[in-house]
């Protein structure tokens, strides 16, 4: 988890801060931050650190059926989703432990099961899921997805609203 975390910091900072994006306002460039710290920093990185956790044990001795390897799965997903809970609890406190109870934690249990099935698929039916990124696709959208729809209506991005968008996307043609 201490490796993920400066890995996002390290990102975040040469992306966002470094850049001079902004994270609030009227602008695209908002949108285009909250975008990057949503899909790329918090979907990408975090959902390929629970998948290489279940990659490392799929040949193990103890994975012997693919309902193993999808609770494993979920372990790690509610292990790596309980670790980022006490950290955001330690700077926010006990307001964010009870919402983030109930969203980042099943998120992670929910990107993980994703995650385990695909790889059982590729173990024990010998499917078509070499590839790491067909794996991925999914959980890193639900996640971001999720980010987004946070940071969206969080008070920070509340200046944000569809008039901030160029007209030619919201007339029909």
């Amino acid at each position: 988890m201490v490796p993920i975390v400066i890995i996002e910091n390290l990102v975040n900072y040469m992306l966002i801060v470094r850049t001079n994006l902004p994270k609030e306002g009227h602008c695209g460039l908002c949108i285009l931050s909250n975008f990057l710290q949503a899909y790329l920093i918090a979907g990408f990185f975090e959902e390929s650190v629970k998948y290489l956790a279940v990659r490392r044990i799929i040949y193990k001795s103890y994975v012997v059926d693919p309902r193993a390897l999808v609770v494993y799965s979920c372990c790690a997903g509610s292990a790596f989703g309980t670790v980022e809970d006490i950290m955001y609890n330690l700077s926010y406190g006990l307001g964010t432990a009870i919402v983030r109870a109930f969203t980042s934690v099943p998120l992670h249990c929910a990107t993980g099961l994703i995650i385990g099935t695909s790889l059982a698929e590729r173990k024990f039916f010998e499917q078509d899921t070499e590839r790491w990124y067909k794996t991925l696709i999914l959980p890193i959208f639900i996640h971001g997805t999720l980010v987004m729809c946070v940071r969206a209506s969080s008070l920070h991005c509340s200046s944000w609203s569809w008039s901030s968008l160029p007209p030619s996307l919201l007339s029909p043609s």
